[in-house]
This record gives structure tokens, sequence and C-alpha cells, in this order.
């Protein structure tokens, strides 16, 4: 009986120490339209800058180079057609006329990440779709900045606003490594605990529920790459605003599918 038990753990442990595990390559960015609605206010980034365009040429060529069979963006996964139809105009090479002529004075559908990088690196690669995972939650920030206020919580409430420091660099490359270090994700994700978990008097949970709600989204984004990986997927890319990654990183920690892979070890190939 014992062998048999002991038989049965090593063909287990055989079996987990052989089992397939996805790389899963995490992007972490500011938005490069710059709408202005996140938390950590950012100065403007002009990604049409010639330099930058060399940069995210240099880029996408670093993430096509990694051979992804599946790109997670952040986008609406409820607008999934119109995602497609989008690609579909990239790949014809007429995308950006058809902004032009449809989208003059929108800086998100001439700008965005998703447009500047992520179509250009899937396009090379000659994927044939890019996945939007978003999935919207509640946020309500200007709530609980009100309720800090009423709570006399001034202090909390400038620390609150005062956390992220300041992104200078002119280089798209600089900032996306910045965004990713191990610093820069644990304080984007101690954010919710140090500063808005905190926020209102005793009898009010609008901090809790907002950082609640934050964690629900990602988690609802994260479950969207474990049901659309599949087990023949070697690679995948995840390009997400880098308070997401930071909160998703975590997640894919305690998920054996996946192996994670970060852009400074790209870069440095």
């Amino acid at each position: 009986m014992k062998n048999y038990f002991a038989i049965n753990l090593l063909l287990l442990s055989m079996s987990l120490f052989g089992q397939h595990r996805t790389k899963i390559l995490l992007i972490g960015t500011f938005h490069y339209d710059n709408p202005g609605l996140d938390v950590n206010r950012l100065p403007d980034f002009d990604v049409l800058n010639v330099n930058v365009q060399k940069e995210l040429g240099l880029l996408s060529k670093k993430i096509a180079d990694f051979h992804p069979t599946k790109f997670f963006v952040e986008y609406d996964y409820n607008r999934q057609s119109r995602l497609d139809s989008l690609y579909n105009l990239y790949l014809a090479d007429n995308y950006f006329d058809f902004v032009k002529r449809n989208f003059p004075k929108n800086r998100y559908y001439s700008e965005n990440e998703l447009f500047q990088l992520a179509f250009k690196a899937a396009k090379q690669e000659d994927l044939k779709r890019i996945n939007g995972i978003d999935a919207y939650a509640d946020f309500p920030y200007d709530s609980l900045k009100k309720v800090m206020k009423a709570a006399n919580q001034l202090e909390l409430l400038n620390l609150m606003e005062t956390s992220f420091p300041p992104q200078t660099s002119h280089s798209l490359i600089t900032r996306t490594l910045n965004l990713n270090s191990s610093s820069s994700r644990q304080k984007n994700r101690s954010w919710y605990i140090n500063y808005a978990n905190r926020g209102g008097k005793p009898e009010e949970f609008i901090g809790p529920y907002l950082a609640s709600e934050w964690f629900r989204r990602n988690l609802y984004m994260y479950s969207l790459v474990q049901k659309l990986t599949e087990s023949t997927d070697e690679k995948v890319v995840l390009l997400l605003g880098a308070g997401h990654i930071s909160i998703i990183e975590q997640f894919i920690k305690d998920d054996d599918r996946f192996e994670i892979i970060e852009l400074k070890d790209l870069l440095n190939e």
C-alpha cells in the first residue's frame, strides 16, 4: 500500500513538473492620448513625435519577435466587433485615413496605445484578431474625496493625490520601463489600501467600495484572459494601463497556467 501511494505521488509530481505554462508578456502603460481620467495625472505626451515613433517601432518589433498567438488590450469586451472592424482597417492600411475622415479631432483614435502600439505589433506578427478585455466598474473618486474632506482627512487626501511620482521623461521606453518596475507596481497596488480604503468616517464605506470595484474590474478582465487563452497558446501579450497590470500581476502569480515575461527582458535580448 505504501508503495502504491509513493508511486501515485511520484506520478503526480512528474505531471505537475511537466505542466505546460503559457508565457504572458506584461506591459503596463500610460494612455498615450492622455485623456486625464486616471488618478495618476501625467503631463501631456506627444506620441506622434518622430523620436517617439522610432521607439514605437522598436517596441512593436520586440513584441512581434516574442511571437504571441493572442493579444489582450484595454478595450470594452462588449464591443469586440467594433475593435475587429478597426483592426481590419489597420491590416488593410486604411485605419488612419478612416480616422482622419471620421474623427479628425479625436486624440483617442489617432494616439492611444491600442492603435499606436498594439495594432502595429499584432500586424507585424500577422495576428488576425486583438482581444478587448475591459469590463467597466464604478469608480466614485469624486465622492471619496468629498467624504474625506467632510471627515477632515485633509492630510490623507493630500497624500492620496500626490502619491505618484511625476513622469517627466520624453522617452516612451523609459516611461514604460519605469511604470513596469516592481516599486511602481507596488505603489499602484498599495494606493487602494493605504489611501482609498481609509477614506471617510467610520460609518462610511465609499473608500472600500471604490477599492472593491477596482479589484472586481481587474478580476473580470483577468477572467477573460484565462478563458480566451487556450492550451495551444505558447505566448500571449497583455497590454493594459499600468494600474491594471499591477493588480493582475498578482492574479497571474497565483495561476499555475502562466509564466510572466517582462518587457525589460525582451529589450535586453
